[in-house]
Order: structure tokens, then sequence, then C-alpha cells
């Protein structure tokens, strides 16, 4: 009997993954975003997503005014950081490229690798000045979302199959 195995995400991918699974909980109606923390050794640190400061409830008045909103949401990038001691970060993960506030903080934190999916159309200068000061690195957006598709997907048939094998019970 042969296996059919999966294709194994790298750690980055595996990183970006998992941001992009965290954009569920941005509540940003305009875009989504997620940054995830890691240690040299890929291990998962913290998780950030753009969105109001802890307690805060933005109106919808905020939403929809740019100015507002970009005085009042918190990114993603700074939200990570904020969860982790300096130094103690190798790599974030987001699934948009970082600003240039985001960039510096993140320099200014001791990351050494920023992976991300996205170009952020309205900023390249976080990028420029993440480049000229640590390792950078763009991931196709489409690879990230097949290898987990691919995976989900399995995931659900070895379920099926399982269940029907009388491998597992349901719970209720």
């Amino acid at each position: 009997m042969s296996v059919n195995k999966l294709p194994r995400a790298s750690k980055e991918e595996y990183l970006l993954s998992l941001a992009l699974s965290a954009t569920i909980r941005s509540e940003d109606p305009w875009r989504r975003v997620a940054a995830i923390a890691a240690d040299v050794n890929g291990h998962v640190l913290a998780t950030g997503y753009n969105g109001s400061q802890a307690g805060e409830i933005l109106t919808d008045d905020v939403w929809q005014d740019r100015e507002l909103r970009l005085k009042s949401v918190v990114h993603a990038e700074m939200n990570v950081l904020s969860c982790v001691r300096k130094h103690e970060v190798h790599t974030v993960a987001c699934t948009l490229a970082p600003c240039l506030h985001c960039a510096k903080s993140l320099v200014l934190w001791g990351v050494k690798n920023v992976v991300y999916m996205f170009d952020y159309n309205r900023d390249n200068e976080g990028v420029e000045y993440l480049r000229k000061r640590i390792t950078v690195v763009k991931h196709n957006p489409q690879h990230i979302w097949q290898l987990t598709q691919v995976n989900v997907e399995a995931l659900f048939k070895m379920q099926a199959d399982s269940e029907l094998a009388g491998g597992l019970t349901k719970q209720s």
C-alpha cells in the first residue's frame, strides 16, 4: 500500500497560513490583516491582527471615515509586537506588507526576517526600509492558499474515512 503524502509547508509558508487564518479576528471591514511572530525555530510566540485597541469599540462612523480609522486602528504588526519582548522574535509573517511605521518598529524590536503575501498599494516604503536592514521575502498568496486548501480537504477526507471505518465516535 502506497502512502499519498501531502506537500509539507516550509516554516515561512506555515506561518503565513496561520496569519491568513488569523485575519478572521480582524474587525476592519475594509482590510483584514494579521501577523504572526515566531522565534528562531519557527515556534509561534504571538498572533496579532488589525482592529481597535483592547476594550475599545469603534463606531460605524469611525470605520466609514478613513482619517478617523487611521487614527484609531492598531496595525497587525504593532498588535503582535505588543505581545512579545524585544529581541525575542526572529520572524514576523504578515498577510500585508508592513507600512513604514510598522517596519521601523519591527527593526527596533530586533526582528530578523519578515515574510508577507500582499503588497500594500498605498505604501511600499516599509518594504524598502526593511530590505536595507533585514531579510524580507514576499510569498505568492495563491501558493499559500493552495497549500492550506489541499491540507483542509485531506483533513476532512481522513476524518470521513476514519468515521466510516468506525475509528472515531461522534460527540454531541
